[in-house]
């Protein structure tokens, strides 16, 4: 699982200059403002939380990152904590969620209710060219749905087969399924929003930022303490990026995570 450091600060890591605003932030980060929002997304639902690195790796002023961690977490709250987000989300949650071979099955039926009247005046608009085709399609349609519709049909087990596979037909294994789903999703943003700054306060909980580093003969540094060394790439960002940084991360997120409760 990845964490919320990268979100709120990784801009800051990664920004030339200190802008005034978090558009110019991100046009810094050379990142279309229009993208900003999908990064957004994806970067909370996926648990992924970081914007694209750029070439403009530079350390901010420490005295700076604060103002900076702030405009960025302004803009990032605002826009999860929206409307448009809301439906977004609802949208994917119920996209995202397994369904059962009867789920399944009905699904299909649903659509074939609705497909198969559209054939059948596709099949009345067409030419002598388009006639056959269009005959088949109507003919094809109407079979899939008389033997999904009927366990009697002798080809009933075969659509069955070819609508549901073999996912979620047995039904620990489905419920096991929806069980990781709802974990993956939770009921609403707030409640992925808080699930999110509750890793990255927990992340971010142990960070010596005194530890020592080695440098090797390729100019790279790692630390001298073999079990920080071994730590998540990200607990390894969130050192990176200074203590300043850090801390008004963490200050941004233990605020909205109380704004929540």
């Amino acid at each position: 699982m990845k964490y919320l450091f990268v979100l709120l600060t990784g801009s800051v890591l990664f920004t030339a200059a200190l802008a005034t605003k978090p558009w110019d932030i991100f046009t810094t980060l050379k990142i279309d403002p229009e993208d900003v929002p999908g990064y957004i997304e994806k970067n909370f639902e996926d648990g992924e939380l970081r914007f694209p690195n750029t070439r403009e790796l530079k350390k901010l002023e420490p005295a700076k990152r604060a103002a900076a961690v702030k405009e960025i977490g302004d803009y990032i709250k605002k826009y999860m904590q929206s409307p448009t987000y809301a439906q977004k989300f609802s949208k994917d949650r119920e996209n995202a969620k397994p369904q059962s071979a009867e789920g399944k099955i009905k699904a299909e039926i649903a659509e074939l209710e609705k497909s198969i009247p559209e054939a059948e005046k596709d099949l009345k608009e067409a030419t002598d060219a388009t006639k056959g085709l269009a005959e088949s399609l109507v003919k094809m349609l109407k079979e899939k749905y008389n033997a999904l519709k009927n366990p009697s049909d002798p080809k009933h087990d075969f659509y069955v087969m070819t609508v549901a596979g073999m996912d979620y037909a047995n039904p620990a294994e489905y419920e096991a399924a929806v069980k990781k789903w709802d974990a993956e999703y939770p009921a609403t943003p707030k409640d992925l929003i808080r699930k999110r700054l509750q890793q990255f306060l927990e992340i971010t909980a142990d960070i010596n930022f005194a530890a020592a580093l080695k440098e090797d003969s390729h100019g790279v540094l790692y630390f001298v303490d073999y079990e920080l060394e071994q730590k998540h790439e990200y607990w390894k960002l969130c050192f990176r990026s200074g203590k300043e940084t850090a801390t008004a991360a963490r200050a941004f997120a233990d605020q909205w995570l109380k704004e929540l409760k």
